[in-house]
């Protein structure tokens, strides 16, 4: 019997306004070497009717006899794919007809990366906005400690690695699981994410940061202590608030920050610079830069702080470490100095 090259793996759970486009969009990729396996997680809608409606002998349709949720549906299509390369599809969301194409070739020509994600296109209402992603391999696996770096259903994955190092989604996870599955993947492998859009994500006020907001963040949250504590580090409440607020930070929330909070902010990036100096969990010097990047993204976005500002950053260690230092801190003078004279 033939082995599929490619095993798409998709979780549905009362998914029904949008599964036959997201099925569609699986079904007419210019790649055509693939299994798709479906699991219906305890749907009370039309779910497994649509899903019965198409006559393609690529679909292999398996039913939960009861709601087991995210985690242990996909860990059950893992073990029922017998791909080379397994790609994650949700049951509201639209793959770019060429995207599994690019996705083989990518991964068949790097030996070295795992994992595959790509750019995507955010679907809200009648918009679409393109959502960049980190494409360098260090700062795909540095900001893990912030943020999600990968677009869940927008992934491709060697299946090689995931035996080898026996990785599969945690069931104990309720939310978050694909950000800690990450974390966990970024230890034995790299990951990379395409540039171009390969996927049109869908928000709609179902998605699970939607149905479990605090659930949601308490999740990423314990991803997060867990890698500093792979640092070293056990933040106290103080230093887990200044932590989740650069996580927000990085997810595009804006803050009214003081001088004090600037200043704690820079004493808590020295802090887990200090801890990798010790440790060197992730190359030194890509990690200094990374970090002094994150410090001057911070202050760059409060330049009406002024020379008490100024002060902070001419005098932080962490400017040091920029790729260009003293141009930075030209431009930083220059930004100050035109927010006193010419506020917006």
């Amino acid at each position: 019997m033939k082995k599929n090259l490619i095993s798409v793996v998709m979780s549905v759970f009362n998914g029904a306004n949008f599964l036959r486009e997201a099925i569609i969009s699986v079904l007419n990729q210019t790649y055509s070497d693939f299994e798709f396996i479906i699991i219906d997680d305890g749907s009370s809608d039309d779910s497994s009717e649509i899903i019965q409606s198409f006559n393609d002998s690529r679909i292999h349709f398996f039913c939960n006899p009861c709601n087991l949720g995210l985690a242990k549906s996909l860990n059950r299509g893992i073990e029922l794919s017998s791909g080379e390369f397994i790609a994650r599809m949700d049951c509201d969301d639209v793959c770019i007809p060429d995207r599994f194409e690019i996705q083989v070739e990518f991964l068949k020509s790097h030996d070295d990366i795992g994992i595959c994600g790509s750019s995507i296109y955010m679907l809200q209402n009648d918009s679409k906005r393109r959502i960049q992603v980190y494409l360098d391999k260090y700062l795909l696996s540095f900001m893990l400690l912030f943020h999600n770096t990968m677009a869940h259903p927008s992934v491709m994955m060697k299946k090689v690695v995931l035996n080898d190092f026996h990785l599969r989604y945690d069931e104990n996870m309720k939310a978050a699981q694909d950000y800690d599955f990450w974390a966990r993947c970024a230890e034995v492998t790299n990951l990379a994410n395409c540039p171009e859009p390969l996927l049109y994500f869908r928000v709609h006020g179902n998605n699970t940061i939607d149905r479990l907001p605090g659930i949601q963040e308490k999740a990423a949250a314990s991803v997060r202590r867990r890698l500093l504590g792979q640092l070293g580090i056990m933040p106290s409440s103080s230093e887990a608030e200044i932590h989740e607020m650069l996580s927000s930070f990085f997810l595009g929330e804006k803050f009214f920050l003081t001088k004090g909070a600037i200043r704690r902010i820079e004493e808590w990036l020295k802090k887990i610079l200090d801890s990798n100096e010790r440790l060197a969990r992730y190359p030194r010097i890509q990690f200094r830069h990374l970090l002094a990047d994150i410090f001057n993204s911070v202050c760059c976005q409060y330049p009406s702080m002024g020379l008490p500002l100024l002060k902070i950053y001419y005098h932080s260690s962490l400017t040091n470490y920029l790729n260009n230092p003293l141009t930075n801190k030209i431009r930083a003078f220059y930004r100050c100095v035109r927010s006193m004279f010419f506020p917006r």
